[in-house]
C-alpha cells in the first residue's frame, strides 16, 4: 500500500493447494468460543462493523463496544463487517478473516487499563476458510509486546492469528464513569471515541493484507499453523 510516494503497509501470501486430511488424532489445546449472538441487532451508527466482546468470566454475557475486554481475564471477539472492503465488490472468506484478524491486538492487548499497544505486524494461518458473516477470535496468550489469537466460524476453528505490538498510549481511554456505564445492551454509537478510534485504525491497517489475500486466494487457501485459533 502506498501514500503518496511512500508504502506504508504491505502484505504477503503463502497460497496451498488442498489435499487429503491425514487419517491420525493429533492433540490441539482446547478453547471454547462463546456463542454468536442470537440477536445481533443493527448495525452501528458509525461503524463499518459490528462487534460482540466477551470475557471468561462473563462469557454469556456480550458488550457492544470494548468494555469486556477491560478485564484481566481471557476475551473473545465476534465480529460481523457490514460495509465491503471495496466498493461494489462482495468481499470473500478470506478477505473477511484477513480484517478480522487485525483485532488481534486489541483482543490481546486490551487490560483493567484500556488498551496501550498497536499491532506493528500480524500473521494469519488458516486451516479453512470461514464460513458465514461473523469471525470470532479468542485470546490465548499475551506476552508484553505480542499476542496470540485462535479464529473461528459457526462451525468451529478455523485458523491462527499472531500479533505483535509496539507500547502506545495515543487512543483515548475510557473513563471510571463510562465503564460504569456501558453495558446498557444497546448497539449504536460508542461509548467513547477511543473505542472508534480504534475500529478506524483496526481497518486501515488489515487493508492491505485483506486486499491481497481476497484478490489473489479465492478458496484454495489450506494449511496449518500450531499458536493460536479463530473460531
Amino acid at each position: 500500500m502506498i501514500q503518496g510516494q511512500t508504502t506504508v503497509a504491505g502484505a504477503r501470501a503463502v497460497l496451498l493447494r488442498r489435499g487429503a486430511q491425514p487419517d491420525n488424532e493429533v492433540w490441539s489445546t482446547p478453547v471454547v468460543m462463546p456463542g454468536i449472538p442470537d440477536k445481533p441487532g443493527p448495525a452501528p451508527d458509525e461503524y463499518p462493523l459490528q462487534v460482540w466482546a466477551f470475557n471468561s468470566d462473563e462469557p454469556d454475557r456480550p458488550d457492544y463496544d470494548f468494555t469486556a475486554l477491560e478485564h484481566p481475564c481471557q476475551k473473545f471477539l465476534w465480529l460481523r463487517f457490514t460495509v465491503p472492503l471495496v466498493q461494489g465488490e462482495q468481499m470473500t472468506p478470506l478477505t473477511r478473516a484477513a480484517m478480522a484478524a487485525d483485532a488481534t491486538s486489541a483482543l490481546t492487548h486490551y487490560g483493567p487499563g484500556g488498551l496501550h499497544f498497536i499491532n506493528a505486524d500480524y500473521t494469519l494461518a488458516l486451516s479453512r476458510l470461514p464460513d458465514g458473516p461473523f469471525v470470532g477470535l479468542a485470546g490465548l496468550t499475551h506476552y508484553s509486546g505480542g499476542g496470540v489469537a485462535t479464529m473461528f466460524d459457526r462451525h468451529g476453528p478455523v485458523g491462527n492469528s499472531v500479533t505483535i505490538g509496539v507500547a502506545n498510549h495515543g487512543f483515548p481511554q475510557a473513563s471510571a464513569a463510562e465503564r460504569t456505564g456501558s453495558r446498557t445492551g444497546r448497539v449504536g454509537k460508542p461509548r467513547n471515541q477511543g473505542t472508534l478510534v480504534f475500529v478506524r485504525a483496526m481497518l486501515v491497517g488489515a487493508v492491505a493484507a485483506a486486499a491481497v489475500f481476497g484478490t489473489h486466494c479465492s478458496g484454495r487457501c489450506s494449511g496449518h499453523h500450531d499458536v493460536a485459533q479463530w473460531w
